[in-house]
């Protein structure tokens, strides 16, 4: 993967290289040309200049000698010859254009000619003859080395010009490769960027997607391995993932259903309908006995709303329902036939205690109840009809015992006392039954509370 960014950024880098030693060598090309007129062109001007000054004064001191003025145009030729000579110097010494040595030669050449002449000038006391010596010999010199001096500041101006417009031409074409680089530069770059968005984010992309489809439980995605590099490695890391989390799913799934299948059997082999519902009530799971009821029952849900109401207090948090008697049972309609169904509710809890479901189970308790009625209205019919004669014998036996009839032996007081006192148990255990079945019907539950004998009594 390194190797891969570093061949793609290579041709960034490259450009970049090329870019700044090209910009190196066009400062440098720049640079040459201002030095070259700066230095070169500008002190021939500069020599130039000084030259046609100089001579200009040279003259002036001749004429103001001609005029009259002897020491002081002698004054000012002699100051102005060393400057001539020494601005000659320069420009015989920075000759650099074609032509403009022969022009220092032939100014060099008329100095001396017209140095000698002046100095014939200067000893020469007529005045007339010094007037004929500088227009015929002196003008003319000064003229040709005047015009000479500007020939060669002409020819430097010129040089500078041209150096001046080639400097412009250079910086143009700089310019212009300069951006035709920065434009190959840009598209280089946007090319190179878009090859490295293939090469690297569009695998990223893809694992992405990939990931999220994984996540929303689509665990059939494989991800093709283009290289053997990092992203390589890594799809193949992810694939090898991906393979062992569907292996694991389907174990997992292979299992659930097992244990779903085996609870299925497990709950079918019990008598008494059981049902698994869900927080809002639907039924997740019912058991073949469940199935049968809930085909002969209706309500929403296929349950009666009684037993509705029984799941709805648990699931909101009231505690599991588990009935201990029998008039907790709910009547229901069952092919024209009335039964009772014992409903038992039990709340269904994670590890966090957090609710998911519950499990109800309904317990058919019609005969049971049935048989409990008839027991207990079978206790009531006998006890009543054992009271009745009882209560005859008890009150023979308490006529004999008056000795009313006759008088009794002492064994025939002992025999009937002995009979009255089983007679007494005999009804104590009656009138229990009775109250027994009393209670369990529901009646005359017996309300215990402290009362004073008085009030007993009154």
């Amino acid at each position: 993967m390194k190797r891969r960014i570093l061949v793609w950024f290579c041709p960034i880098l490259v450009l970049f290289l090329g870019v700044g030693l090209y910009a190196v060598l066009l400062f440098n090309r720049l640079g040459g040309s201002i030095d070259v007129i700066l230095k070169e062109n500008y002190e021939s001007v500069l020599a130039g200049q000084q030259m046609k000054e100089s001579s200009e004064r040279m003259d002036s001191g001749l004429s103001f000698a001609m005029a009259g003025e002897e020491a002081r145009g002698r004054q000012l030729f002699e100051q102005n010859v060393p400057i001539f000579q020494q601005s000659l110097t320069k420009e015989l010494n920075n000759v650099t254009l074609p032509g403009e040595g022969e022009l220092a030669n032939r100014i060099k050449e008329d100095e001396t000619r017209y140095q000698s002449l002046a100095q014939t000038f200067w000893t020469t006391s007529d005045l007339d003859a010094r007037r004929r010596m500088y227009f015929s010999e002196l003008l003319p010199r000064f003229t040709t080395i005047k015009n000479n001096a500007q020939e060669v500041i002409k020819i430097n101006q010129d040089n500078m010009v041209d150096a001046d417009h080639h400097a412009k031409l250079l910086s143009a074409r700089s310019t212009r490769a300069m951006v035709l680089l920065l434009v190959f530069g840009v598209v280089l770059t946007l090319a190179l960027g878009y090859g490295l968005q293939r090469t690297i984010l569009k695998p990223i992309q893809t694992l992405t997607r990939v990931s999220k489809e994984m996540g929303e439980g689509n665990l059939d995605q494989v991800i093709p391995v283009e290289s053997h590099d990092e992203l390589g490695q890594l799809a193949d890391a992810f694939n090898k993932l991906a393979g062992r989390l569907r292996e694991y799913r389907q174990t997992t799934t292979d299992q659930l259903l097992q244990a779903r299948h085996m609870t299925e059997i497990t709950f079918s082999a019990f008598p008494d309908p059981i049902l698994a519902l869900s927080l809002d009530g639907k039924i997740n799971f019912a058991n073949r006995a469940a199935g049968k009821l809930l085909s002969k029952l209706n309500g929403e849900y296929g349950l009666p709303l009684a037993i509705q109401e029984e799941v709805g207090k648990v699931l909101k948090g009231a505690p599991d329902i588990v009935p201990t008697s029998f008039e907790n049972a709910v009547p229901v309609r069952i092919d024209e036939h009335e039964a009772y169904l014992l409903p038992r509710v039990i709340g269904m809890r994670d590890d966090s205690g957090n609710m998911f479901g519950t499990a109800l189970v309904l317990q058919d308790v019609t005969r049971f109840r049935l048989m409990d009625e008839v027991k207990t209205n079978l206790v009531s019919t006998v006890s009543h009809e054992l009271k009745t004669p009882l209560t005859s014998i008890r009150m023979g036996l308490h006529l004999l015992l008056e000795e009313r009839i006759g008088p009794l032996t002492p064994k025939q007081l002992e025999l009937l006392l002995a009979a009255r006192e089983d007679s007494e148990r005999l009804l104590r255990m009656i009138n229990d039954l009775l109250d027994l079945a009393r209670l369990e019907a529901g009646q005359n539950r017996q309300r215990l509370e402290v009362i004073s004998p008085q009030e007993l009594i009154a």
